[in-house]
C-alpha cells in the first residue's frame, strides 16, 4: 500500500512539474554590463522590425496588437526596476519580430496506417510517407538595449517559442518571454 501512494504522489509531482513547463525559452543572451536606474534613469523604443512568412489581415491586426503588448510589457517591467519612459532616452530598446509558419508531420508506419486493403488487379502498394497533423506559428523575439551616448549594447536577448492562438494567452506568453529576457540583465 505504501509503495503505491509514492507512485501516485511521485506521479503527481512530475505532472505538476511537466504543467508548469515555460512556454518560451531564452536561446541567447549577451550583457555587456549591468541595467540599472542610477545609469539608465529614461529608456525609449528605437527600431522595430518584423520579418517572416507574410501575413493575411487577420494576422496583420494581430501582430499589431502583439508588438504593443510587447512594448507595454517591456515598459512594465523596466519601470519596476525604477526607469522612467522618455522621448529622450538614456536606454533605446530595439525590437525584432520574426513569426514562421510551421507544419508538424508524422511518418506513417505499417503497424498503425495498416497494410493496404486490396492488393489485385492494379498492385495498390503501401510506403511510407510523410503526413500533416498541424500548423503552429513560431516566434522570436529579440531585444536590444543599447546606451544612447555611445551606441554600445547593454543588453541583447532572444527568445523563442510556440505562439497560441487566443489573444489572452498570446499576452500571458509575451509577458513572460520579456520578464525571463529581461532577468538576464540581473544575472
Amino acid at each position: 500500500m505504501r509503495g503505491v501512494t509514492t507512485y501516485i504522489f511521485a506521479l503527481i509531482s512530475m505532472l505538476a512539474v511537466a504543467s508548469c513547463s515555460p512556454r518560451v525559452r531564452v536561446v541567447d543572451a549577451h550583457k555587456a554590463q549591468e541595467l540599472n536606474a542610477a545609469q539608465y534613469p529614461t529608456f525609449g523604443f528605437g527600431e522595430i522590425n518584423i520579418e517572416g512568412d507574410s501575413l493575411p489581415l487577420p494576422g496583420q491586426v494581430r501582430l499589431n496588437n502583439s508588438i504593443n503588448m510587447m512594448k507595454d510589457a517591456i515598459a512594465r517591467n523596466l519601470r519596476s526596476k525604477g526607469m522612467q519612459q522618455s522621448l529622450d532616452p538614456a536606454l533605446k530598446i530595439n525590437i525584432s519580430l520574426a513569426v514562421d509558419e510551421k507544419i508538424q508531420t508524422r511518418q506513417t508506419n505499417f503497424a498503425n496506417d495498416g497494410a493496404p486493403r486490396y492488393v489485385g488487379q492494379y498492385r495498390w502498394r503501401w510506403q511510407v510517407e510523410e503526413k500533416e497533423v498541424g500548423r503552429y506559428d513560431m516566434g522570436r523575439l529579440s531585444l536590444e538595449m543599447v546606451d544612447a551616448d555611445d551606441n554600445s549594447v547593454v543588453l541583447k536577448s532572444v527568445a523563442e517559442g510556440v505562439l497560441p492562438k487566443k489573444m489572452e494567452k498570446l499576452e500571458y506568453t509575451i509577458e513572460e518571454a520579456v520578464q525571463r529576457m529581461i532577468a538576464q540583465s540581473d544575472k
